[in-house]
């Protein structure tokens, strides 16, 4: 009989000090706290430097799941992007230059692009730097697109980072802010093609000009309890629009939230306004290559991740996600491959299409468990990967209640898939998360938080040789040597199988 290994990423699950913003704590979870009492557990480094990003920067969904796919730390895009620039490479970039020489006179350039120091899908000093390298080498008028953030930063953060762009485009003497709008529009991943055409018409000046600036959007938009996030797009100036043969520099590092609408402006038989070029940092489809869309630098695809190993061992897998995390657990854990390998399994959950969860904490988690169920009674996988995005998703909001729910239906997954995995398979079940977020909902002077967290991951493996045999009142102690890249070699090492060489440590049980 197959003894099947799940790994389920509770993604956003993080570990803090209990608290009145620590929506795990506060959460009615037995069984995981029942599960990390008897069973093997560290706290891992989720953030910065352990999995690729800047220094001190919190972890994300893309570099969490990067990591614990690979075995190793991968620097990200955004880190490679900002070594680059530090080097000065960018500046003297033959592919930039290249771009920049295709405008003709009377045609602008137009920056687009996620603007916080948020670090997670861009940098606001990477904008910085952009606009002083091209001013050096162009005349054209350059326009400025923020998107903005309110979700891996503070909620109505927004006035910080705009003021400060506009200081920098009047010390360098060009440049202006030309609109506005939130990331729910412009950075939307799960196909609601309705809120990425909204970002696009705007662009585009397919809309009328109600606003004047930037000032006037924000301050109406709070009064009505809008958030930066859920800014409607706002558009200053009928001339500021991207017009046929303007150039794009679309400034964001991670591709997933900038696919669709990279898709959409890239389509001139839609839009009807060709554009001279559209510049990214790195490729966000393989695919827009050959539409136009230049890259700065390719990130390098790995060949050697968990699940290439299981692969060549011929080892059936189970990858499944509900649309939120989906390209997680699939293109980021499998080293940036987008095609399923061989032996593999793939199930898309759809996800609820809600601006928020706060009314549905569940999500897709009761389908997610009931489709692993009936496949580990009826064609059990030698291996699966899960993701339960409820802590994150839910987290984002900063309802501290709503999140605690979540986690607590969270908890009601894990009993379901321990019972059939350990118990009834004699397999094994490793949890982790990613990234922290449900653990910190609330700021020292009780603000809400809806961000992500420097904070460590817990990491329990259950199963019959990894039973303990005296009950742990204090399962988590201080913070280990090991990292997100630890598991795959660890989960390899479960399941007998060789590790590569260039994987992390195993973490010592």
């Amino acid at each position: 009989m197959n003894k099947p290994t799940v790994l389920i990423i509770l993604d956003g699950f993080g570990h803090a000090e209990a608290s009145s913003g620590n929506a795990v704590a506060l959460a009615n979870m037995p069984f995981w706290r029942q599960l990390c009492t008897q069973y093997p557990t560290a706290l891992l480094n989720a953030s910065g430097d352990a999995v690729g990003l800047l220094p001190g920067s919190v972890g994300n969904s893309e570099a969490g799941h990067m990591t614990l796919g690979a075995g190793r730390v991968v620097p990200s895009a955004l880190l490679h992007f900002d070594q680059l620039l530090e080097q000065g490479l960018i500046a003297t970039s033959p592919v930039l230059h290249d771009c920049l020489a295709k405008l003709k006179p009377g045609t602008r350039i137009h920056l687009l692009g996620l603007v916080s120091n948020g670090g997670v899908h861009s940098d606001e000093r990477h904008l910085h730097a952009l606009l002083k390298i091209i001013i050096a080498y162009t005349t054209a008028d350059i326009f400025i697109h923020p998107i903005l953030d309110g979700r891996d930063v503070l909620p109505s953060s927004a006035e910080e980072y705009l003021v400060r762009l506009e200081l920098v485009c009047k010390t360098l003497g060009r440049g202006s802010i030309a609109s506005i709008q939130g990331r729910f529009y412009g950075m939307d991943r799960d196909h609601n093609e309705e809120r990425t055409s909204v970002a696009v018409r705007m662009l585009l000046g397919q809309v009328p000009v109600i606003a004047s600036t930037w000032r006037d959007v924000l301050e109406k938009s709070y009064k009505h309890e809008v958030t930066d996030e859920f800014i409607v797009p706002m558009l200053f100036s009928q001339e500021a629009s991207m017009k046929a043969g303007d150039g794009v520099i679309f400034f964001n590092t991670r591709p997933d939230r900038a696919r669709q609408i990279t898709d959409a402006l890239l389509s001139v038989e839609k839009t009807g306004v060709p554009l001279a070029f559209f510049l990214t940092p790195v490729y966000y489809d393989p695919a827009f290559a050959h539409r136009n869309n230049q890259a700065l630098f390719e990130q390098p695809v790995l060949n050697d991740t968990l699940l290439h190993v299981l692969a060549q061992q011929k080892k059936k897998v189970f990858v499944i996600a509900e649309t939120e995390k989906y390209a997680h657990v699939t293109y980021f854990f499998q080293g940036l491959h987008e095609e399923a390998l061989s032996g593999q399994e793939r199930v898309l959950i759809p996800s609820l299409k809600l601006k928020n969860y706060v009314a549905h904490p569940e999500m897709a988690a009761h389908q997610i468990t009931s489709t692993l169920i009936k496949s580990l009674r009826s064609h059990p996988a030698f291996f699966y990967v899960v993701n339960f995005a409820n802590a994150d998703m839910v987290g984002h909001s900063g309802n501290v209640q709503a999140t605690s729910k979540a986690c607590e239906i969270i908890d009601q997954q894990l009993a379901l898939l321990y019972h059939e995995v350990v118990v009834l398979a004699g397999g094994v079940l490793c949890v982790t998360a990613d990234h922290g977020n449900a653990e910190c909902k609330k700021n020292s002077e009780g603000h809400m938080i809806t961000a992500h967290t420097k904070n460590p991951v817990p990491f329990v493996l259950a199963g019959k040789h990894f039973k303990l045999k005296h009950m742990q009142s204090a399962p988590f102690g201080k913070l280990s040597e090991w990292g997100l890249a630890s598991v795959a070699p660890t989960l390899l090492w479960a399941m007998r199988q060789e590790i590569p060489e260039g994987m992390g440590e195993k973490i010592k049980l």
